[in-house]
């Protein structure tokens, strides 16, 4: 993992990448399929495994690898939503709001923060280089494996 996202942070990326592109859906069905592996092993986001995979081994430019895994995970999570919402109908976690696994009283905070934020996130990562991208990138990895480590302690 620290090879691939060392990769992926301090890469240069070249004017005429978009010509370079992996076309073959092979290779990104292979992506989704490591992504969800790895993602279901260790709990971090797939959206974080895809990027990394995408831009370094697939040598898509960040901002499209940033792009596909955004519209990847939001189908992902509406699916995944329903399935909680409709599975799970005698499902108890003792909260105010709850239907299914799913409550409300958690997840509108969010959405009403993702609806507002979002937005103002995509606007600023057009205006950023795709090298700052990917020390942000680089920067949130350490910050989430010095988490995990701290609570492993």
């Amino acid at each position: 993992l620290f090879p691939l996202v060392f990769k992926t942070a301090f890469s240069k990326e070249e004017i005429n990448q978009e010509k370079k592109e992996i076309q073959n859906p092979l290779w990104i069905n292979f992506s989704g399929l490591v992504s969800g592996l790895i993602t279901s092993l260790t709990g971090l986001g797939g959206g974080f495994w895809v990027v990394g995979f995408l831009s370094s081994m697939l040598k898509l430019p960040i901002k499209k690898s940033i792009s596909i895994s955004l519209g990847a995970m939001s189908i992902v999570a509406f699916v995944l939503s329903i399935f909680y919402f409709i599975h799970y109908k005698n499902f108890e976690i003792g909260l105010p709001f709850t239907y299914g696994a799913i409550s409300l009283y958690l997840t509108l905070p969010v959405i009403i923060g993702v609806l507002i934020f979002a937005p103002i996130g995509v606007s600023t990562a057009h205006k950023l280089s795709s090298k700052t991208l990917r020390i942000c990138l680089f920067v949130f990895f350490i910050l989430i494996v010095a988490r995990m480590l701290w609570k492993m302690v």
